[in-house]
């Protein structure tokens, strides 16, 4: 293997807009800010991935992620986002996108 390889690592953090008990819950401040910020500022502080994905399917939530600096390549499919979707349909999502695109990961980590 050579020295300039890089082990792609992908986090992905699944950020539905519907939630029933707290509604909006990832935008709502805390500690002055969107929850989903705060979590994306620790991931991204944290240098442990090459690629960080907000899987969501709520426009508002990626606006605010974009409007933060970070890429959202694609949203999720609206049919992965009801209160009984299993996280391995939205994490399989994930994965064939980003094959689409070309890209690949040694590991993925929900958050």
């Amino acid at each position: 293997m050579s020295e300039n390889y890089k082990k792609r690592r992908l986090a992905v953090i699944p950020a539905r807009g519907g939630s029933k008990r707290i509604h909006k819950k990832n935008i709502k401040p805390f500690l002055g800010e969107p929850i989903i910020l705060r979590v994306l500022k620790e991931v991204t502080e944290s240098n442990l991935f090459t690629e960080i994905h907000v899987s969501t399917e709520d426009k508002e939530i990626a606006e605010i992620v974009s409007n933060a600096g970070y890429k959202i390549k694609f949203l999720r499919d609206e049919n992965l986002s009801g209160d009984t979707t299993p996280l391995s349909d939205v994490l399989n999502q994930v994965v064939m996108k980003y094959k689409d695109l070309g890209e690949s990961f040694e590991t993925i980590a929900l958050i």
